[in-house]
């Protein structure tokens, strides 16, 4: 596992880049991602956000997140990748 702790912005981009397409290839679609540096947490944090968490119970999320993570082939602490549906517009 990369040490999430001193990711660059080039890893970190292409994570971000990963996780999306593998997403994308389970149907979850028109994800944007943001990196976070919480202060409460010793290692970088991803939040990815899609409507299409909306309408999807907390244990269908994970598991597309999980599957996702495997698909890209990304090995993350368990807070490590967050995904969240979009707010409202």
């Amino acid at each position: 596992m990369r040490n999430w702790v001193i990711l660059s912005e080039v890893e970190r981009i292409g994570i971000g880049k990963k996780l999306v397409a593998a997403l994308n290839s389970i149907g979850v679609e028109g994800a944007t991602v943001q990196w976070n540096m919480p202060s409460h947490l010793p290692h970088w944090q991803l939040i990815i956000e899609s409507a299409w968490c909306a309408s999807k119970s907390r244990n269908e999320v994970s598991i597309a997140r999980e599957q996702a993570m495997a698909r890209a082939d990304i090995l993350a602490p368990i807070n490590g990748v967050i995904l969240k549906s979009s707010p409202p517009k």
